[in-house]
């Protein structure tokens, strides 16, 4: 079975329990070193956990990675500020 069906199948359980809970997915948009292929599906991936829920939000951060939130203020700064706008929306 292919990835890309594997993960749908996933999503779609998760998507029932998720319902409309808050969901916020913070994505830093990348070119994988490999194929095309494997970056078509990773972004795809990253778009399926975005619609786990009915109330969430998919924000993107350039060049961020999960290593330079903490090396790079700037980084560290912009995904901040995406998690406390999302948080204000549901207030």
């Amino acid at each position: 079975m292919a990835c890309g069906v594997i993960a749908s199948q996933r999503a779609h359980h998760c998507f029932k329990l998720l319902g409309s809970t808050p969901l916020l997915v913070v994505t830093a948009p990348r070119r994988l070193r490999t194929h095309r292929a494997e970056t078509a599906l990773w972004k795809l991936l990253q778009d399926e956990l975005a619609a786990l829920s009915t109330n969430s939000a998919h924000q993107h951060t350039i060049g961020t990675t999960h290593d330079s939130l903490v090396y790079e203020q700037q980084h560290a700064k912009t995904t901040a500020i995406a998690i406390v706008e999302f948080v204000n929306t549901l207030r």
